[in-house]
C-alpha cells in the first residue's frame, strides 16, 4: 500500500480539510468580533500562528489514531475487521460539508453586500472615534482623526462623504447603525476609538454597511504617536480596498500629502477644530490661542493658517474683535497663505475668500473655490461658497447637492432657503425654514434663518421677538443685534437704547453699530425719540472712530435728501476721492456710502468720484447681471454704466431688492437720494408710497 492510499485509508486528507476550512472560519469570526472588544492586532496575529502550528498535529494524530466503539486507540492495535473508519470518514465528510456550506454562505454574504452597493453610488459617513484613553482626555483627538479620515476618503472620486456637520450631529447619541444610514443617505458607516497615552496610540476602525449591518472590515492598529499620519494614510487604504476601489494616481499623491512633519502643531490644529465647534467666546479664544501655537512650531502649517483665518470671523462674533482688525489679521495670512506651495482645500478656500471680501477679485476667488473643490468634493464650506459666483437656479442645484453631502447641517439649509427667497419662492424658503426649527443642531445660522424669515420675507415681528425672547435660544454678537433691531422696528427705543449701552463696552464700534445709530437719529428727526435718549445717542456715537461719525452723518443727510451740507463739504469730498482707490467689496458702511455720493455728484455734474469708483467695481458688472437682486449697489451700478438704460426695468430691480430685505432707511423711501434717478417716475413713488404704508410697526 502507498503512503497516499495510507493517508487517505486513515482519514488524514478529510481532518486536514476540515480542519483548514474551520480555522478559515474561526479567523473570519474573530476578525469581526476583534474591534468591539478592543483586541491588538498582535492577538489575531497569534491566533493565526497557533493554528497553523497545530495543523501538523491534527493530521499526526489522525494518523497515529483511530476512533473505535470503545475510544481512541492507536492505529497499530486495531483490526481491521473492527475498524469503522469508514464510518468515521462518513461523519467527517459529514462536518466538511457543513463547513463548507458556512464557509460559502459567509463568502456569499460578503459579496451580496459588496454587490448590493453599486460602484457609482458608495456613501460614507465617518462617525467621531470614541475617546478610550485612561483619562478620557483625548475626545479632540478622536474627533480630529474622524475628521482627518473623512478629508481623506472625500479626495476618492468614487466616494460621496457625508460632511463632518452632519456625521458627527449623532455623537454620543445611542442610535443605531441602520438608523443613522438611513438619516446621512449613507451606505457604509466608518467608526471607531482610540487610546492614547503619551506616546502611544492604539486606533480601531470598523467599516460597516447600514442596510445588513455586516462589518465589511476592522483593524486595530498599535503605534507610535508619530506615526500618526501613517496609519491614516493605511485606513484609507484599506478602506479602499474592503469598498474593492482603485485608487487614481493623483489621488494616491493626494493622500501621501502630509499637512505638517510636527505633530505637536498637529494636536493643536485638532484640538482648535474641536474647539471651534462649540462655538463660545471662551471656546474661540482657546482655539485661536492654540492655533497661534501650532503656527509658531511650524510656520509652514498652511491647514492652521486657513483655520486661523476663518476662526477671526468667530473672534469678530464672540470675542468683540473689530471688522478693521480681523482685516488687519486676515491680511497677514492671506499673503502668507497665497505664497506657499501647499496644496489643500481649506488653504483656497480662505484665499477665495479674501479676494471676495476685500480685494473684489471674483473671477480669481472662483477659480481658487473650483481648487478647493477638486481637492475636496465634499467640503460644504467650498460648496457653499461656490454658489456666490452662480445665479441663483444654479446656486440652488449646488445647494441640493451640498445637502445631500450634508443632510442636517443647519447652514447649507440657510442658504437653501436665502437662494430661494431671492429667486421669489417663498413658499419653499418656508419649508427649508421648517425643517431648521426642527433641527436640533446648535448654529448661529439659526439666527440668520430666523431673521430672513421674519424681518424679510414676513415682516412679522412678534414672531421675532417671540424668536429672539425665547429661554431657549443662545444669544451671540449677531442675534443681539437682531434684538435691538428688532426694539428699533418697533420703536421699543428704551430698550433698544439699553442694549446698546449694555454691550457697548463689549462689542467693537463698527459698520453694525453705526447703523442702529442711524436708525435712532431718523427717530430724532421724526421727533419721537426725548431730549435725554437724544443726549445718550450722542454718547454712543462718540464710541465710534471720527470718521465713521462723520459718514453716519453724511448718511442721515441723504436719506432725509438733504444734500446741501454733502455738497458744500469739499475736504470731504477730496477724502473720497481717496478713498475710491481702495473700494472694498464687503460694501460696509462706508462703502456704501461711497457709492451713494458718487451717484449724487454725478447727478450734480461732478463725474470725477463716480469714474474712480466705476473704475474699481466695473468688473463686478458680470456678477450683477448674474444676480442683480440680492448683491449690494447692483442696481445703480447697472444703470450709470448703462447696461440698464431704460428706468422701469430699473424699478423693477429696485422692488424686488425691497422685497428681500428690510432696512431702516425703508421708510424714507421716497426721500431717500440714492434714488434720486427714480424720483421723477409716477410709478416709483405709488410703489414707495405703497411698500412704505405696509412696513411692520
Amino acid at each position: 500500500m502507498t503512503f497516499f492510499k495510507e493517508l487517505h485509508r486513515r482519514n488524514v486528507f478529510k481532518v486536514a480539510s476540515v480542519y483548514l476550512v474551520t480555522s478559515w472560519l474561526v479567523l473570519q469570526i474573530f476578525s469581526v468580533i476583534a474591534p468591539y472588544l478592543n483586541l491588538p492586532n498582535a492577538l489575531g496575529t497569534g491566533v493565526t500562528v497557533l493554528l497553523l502550528v497545530f495543523f501538523p498535529f491534527a493530521c499526526i494524530l489522525a494518523w497515529a489514531f483511530e476512533l473505535t466503539p470503545d475510544g481512541l486507540k492507536r492505529t497499530h492495535e486495531v483490526d481491521e475487521e473492527d475498524s469503522i473508519r469508514h464510518i468515521t470518514g462518513k461523519k467527517i465528510n459529514n462536518s466538511l460539508v457543513f463547513a463548507l456550506i458556512v464557509s460559502l454562505a459567509f463568502i456569499s454574504y460578503q459579496q451580496w453586500s459588496m454587490n448590493h452597493t453599486t460602484q457609482t453610488n458608495i456613501t460614507i459617513a465617518v462617525l467621531p472615534f470614541e475617546d478610550m484613553s485612561p483619562d478620557h482626555s483625548q475626545e479632540y483627538f478622536g474627533d480630529g482623526m474622524a475628521e482627518e479620515l473623512l478629508n481623506s476618503l472625500a479626495k476618492i472620486k468614487a466616494l460621496q462623504v457625508t460632511a463632518r456637520t452632519s456625521s458627527f450631529s449623532f455623537k454620543n447619541k445611542d442610535i443605531s447603525i441602520k438608523d443613522i444610514g438611513r438619516s446621512l443617505g449613507v451606505n457604509y458607516i466608518l467608526e471607531g476609538s482610540i487610546r492614547k497615552s503619551a506616546d502611544k496610540l492604539r486606533i480601531t476602525a470598523q467599516l460597516i454597511n447600514t442596510e445588513t449591518d455586516f462589518h465589511l472590515w476592522s483593524a486595530t492598529y498599535d503605534r507610535k504617536l508619530d506615526d500618526v499620519f501613517a496609519i491614516q494614510d493605511e485606513l484609507t487604504i484599506a478602506i479602499t480596498q474592503a469598498l474593492k476601489l482603485t485608487l487614481l494616481p493623483q489621488e494616491k499623491s493626494l493622500l501621501a500629502h502630509k499637512p505638517t512633519n510636527n505633530i505637536q502643531a498637529y494636536e493643536l490644529l485638532l484640538k482648535a477644530q474641536s474647539l471651534l465647534v462649540v462655538q463660545n467666546a471662551e471656546s474661540v479664544q482657546q482655539a485661536i490661542k492654540a492655533l497661534q501655537q501650532a503656527i509658531a512650531l511650524d510656520a509652514n502649517f498652511d491647514r492652521a493658517k486657513a483655520l486661523l483665518y476663518a476662526s477671526y470671523y468667530s473672534a469678530y462674533s464672540f470675542l468683540g474683535m473689530s471688522l478693521e482688525e480681523v482685516k488687519t489679521k486676515q491680511t497677514l495670512l492671506f499673503s502668507e497663505l497665497v505664497a506657499s506651495q501647499d496644496i489643500s482645500a481649506e488653504k483656497y478656500i480662505a484665499i477665495s475668500d479674501y479676494l471676495v471680501v476685500y480685494l473684489k477679485n471674483y473671477s480669481a476667488a472662483e477659480q481658487a473655490i473650483l481648487n478647493a473643490i477638486k481637492l475636496n468634493p465634499s467640503n460644504i464650506t467650498a460648496l457653499k461658497d461656490l454658489t456666490i459666483f452662480q445665479s441663483y437656479p444654479d446656486a440652488i442645484k449646488t445647494i441640493k447637492e451640498a445637502i445631500k453631502i450634508a443632510p442636517l447641517d443647519i447652514s447649507v439649509k440657510y442658504y437653501a432657503l436665502r437662494y430661494y427667497q431671492l429667486q421669489g419662492d417663498s413658499k419653499k424658503a418656508s419649508e427649508i425654514y421648517q425643517q431648521i426649527e426642527q433641527s436640533s443642531q446648535e448654529s448661529h445660522f439659526r439666527h440668520y434663518a430666523a431673521k430672513h424669515i421674519y424681518f424679510t420675507q414676513e415682516k412679522n415681528l412678534n414672531k421675532a421677538k417671540a424668536y429672539l425672547t425665547s429661554t431657549n435660544i443662545k444669544h451671540n454678537r449677531y442675534s443681539e443685534y437682531m434684538l435691538i433691531d428688532l426694539y428699533l422696528y418697533q420703536q421699543q427705543l428704551e430698550l433698544a437704547l439699553s442694549l446698546l449701552e449694555e454691550n457697548v463696552h463689549s462689542n467693537s464700534y463698527d459698520d453694525q453699530f453705526a447703523r442702529q445709530l442711524l436708525h435712532l437719529n431718523l427717530y430724532g428727526k421724526d421727533n419721537i425719540i426725548t431730549n435725554k435718549q437724544r443726549q445718550r445717542i450722542e454718547q454712543l456715537a462718540l464710541f465710534l472712530p471720527s470718521k465713521l461719525q462723520k459718514d453716519l452723518a453724511v448718511t442721515f443727510n441723504i436719506i432725509i435728501g438733504d444734500l446741501s451740507p454733502i455738497l458744500a463739504d469739499k475736504d470731504y469730498y477730496q477724502d473720497l476721492l481717496t478713498r475710491a482707490e481702495t473700494l472694498s467689496a464687503n460694501v460696509g458702511f462706508s462703502d456704501e456710502l461711497l457709492i451713494d455720493i458718487a451717484w449724487i455728484y454725478a447727478q450734480q455734474g461732478d463725474k470725477r468720484l463716480l469714474d474712480k469708483v466705476l473704475k474699481s467695481i466695473e468688473h463686478l458688472i458680470p456678477w450683477c447681471q448674474l444676480r442683480p437682486v440680492g448683491r449690494q449697489g447692483c442696481d445703480t451700478l447697472l444703470y450709470h454704466t448703462q447696461i440698464i438704460t431704460d428706468k422701469e426695468e430699473l424699478l423693477n430691480m429696485v422692488q424686488k431688492s425691497f422685497y428681500t430685505g428690510l432696512d431702516y432707511r425703508d421708510k424714507h423711501l421716497k426721500t431717500d437720494a440714492r434714488y434720486m434717478m427714480l424720483h421723477d417716475s409716477p410709478a416709483f413713488h405709488v410703489f414707495a408710497d405703497s411698500y412704505v404704508a405696509n412696513l411692520p410697526h
